[in-house]
């Protein structure tokens, strides 16, 4: 999207976490960058009593005509923007149904009357194509976006076996989400080598690298394989590695999407969180998942365990390899299992759940936030309790 309005002759500023920023810069994207001092989903810049001061300087030296809020989900950034530039034309998406969680301190129906504009979008509709619908009303034309490719060059036809296989199962501290488990990931990657003599090259960042070297130690066949976690200092050393490799298996993460933009084949495991959104934009992909009646939790799980991918049974993983090998350029699969047994057991309607837990954050995200402004310390001594 962003390519095809600098193709317009759009000067863009682009204001995103480092990561994304030194992303931008990798694609050769032309744009102003300007790094967000703070996480816009973390608590820390909520305990700031003037948040994003630096970023709205830049922002407001750039002397923008225009602000689009790019991400669906919107956080305690968008807010302090609305607040900051009442002036500017400013617009977003807005999700077509009355459950729309985000990760601010307001309900997103109520903030988006403050846009200017709003495209609207379904929750489970896949990014690419709200993307599409967004670049489609700023150029006042049909626009088809094709997806991005590091590598110009024609993606191979055939997996290379003399390859090794791009590795990231391992959660990391933090996530709502806990995924397939250590234990379900060792049983199936021990599979997966023993079936198919395959070698693995586990990556992923710092936060992974214990659950990724837990996973890597239980394996059978370790010393044929390699673990790389958290070694990469930048995108591009892990960009040079990646590329080395013949496909990419495992969880829904950065590391998959990163894969499928350098061409490589996915087999990615997926939970039901963000169903539909996050779906693989590769030239070739194959998604393991459990189907559920409680998709689009935004993993606010009502229960004991994530069915919607602990639900997946034995011998999955080898059956979507099989499948991705079988694959014909430009061809993707979706592969659900109806959970059985013990996970079977566990699914019950969801009912107002997801909603009733983003509002008692909000609620109490906001109660903290006052009690910051109101209290003089109160904002140095958050940071030892937070």
């Amino acid at each position: 999207m962003f390519f095809a309005l600098a193709n317009e002759k759009w000067t863009l500023q682009l204001v995103v976490q480092r990561t994304s920023l030194e992303l931008g810069k990798l694609a050769k994207l032309p744009a102003e960058y300007v790094p967000v001092e703070y996480s816009p989903f973390s608590k820390t810049a909520r305990l700031e009593r003037k948040p994003f001061q630096r970023t709205l300087a830049r922002i407001q030296s750039f002397q923008p005509e225009l602000i689009f809020f790019a991400p669906i989900n919107p956080s305690f950034l968008e807010e302090t923007l609305c607040e900051a530039f009442p002036e500017i034309s400013k617009g977003g998406f807005k999700v077509l149904s009355d459950f729309w969680p985000n990760e601010g301190l307001k309900n997103p129906h109520e903030l988006v009357k403050r846009y200017s504009f709003a495209i609207p979008v379904g929750f489970d509709e896949p990014d690419c194509l709200s993307l599409n619908r967004a670049a489609e009303f700023f150029l006042g034309r049909s626009v088809s976006l094709k997806p991005f490719r590091f590598h110009k060059k024609a993606p191979p036809t055939v997996i290379d076996s003399s390859s090794p296989i791009a590795l990231c199962p391992g959660s990391r501290l933090g996530d709502y989400f806990r995924g397939w488990g250590e234990g379900s990931w060792i049983r199936e990657l021990a599979l997966l080598e023993k079936e198919t003599n395959q070698s693995f090259l586990f990556l992923g960042t710092k936060s992974e690298s214990a659950s990724n070297r837990e996973i890597f130690r239980r394996l059978p066949g370790q010393k044929r394989h390699a673990n790389l976690t958290g070694r990469h200092k930048n995108l591009s050393a892990l960009c040079a590695t990646l590329s080395t490799c013949q496909a990419y298996v495992g969880k829904d993460c950065g590391m998959l999407h990163l894969a499928g933009a350098l061409g490589l084949p996915v087999l990615g495991v997926y939970g039901g969180g963000h169903w539909g959104r996050f779906l693989p934009n590769a030239d070739r992909f194959v998604v393991l998942t459990s189907a559920v009646p409680c998709r689009g939790c935004n993993w606010r799980c009502h229960l004991p365990e994530p069915v919607c991918v602990r639900g997946l049974p034995e011998g999955s993983l080898l059956q979507g390899w099989k499948a991705l090998g079988s694959l014909k350029q430009g061809e993707r699969k979706i592969m659900e299992f109806e959970p059985s047994g013990k996970m079977a057991s566990l699914i019950r309607p969801a009912g107002d759940y997801p909603v009733r837990c983003h509002e008692e954050r909000r609620a109490a995200l906001r109660v903290q936030r006052e009690l910051i402004l109101s209290q003089p310390f109160s904002r140095w001594l958050g940071r030892f309790f937070r």
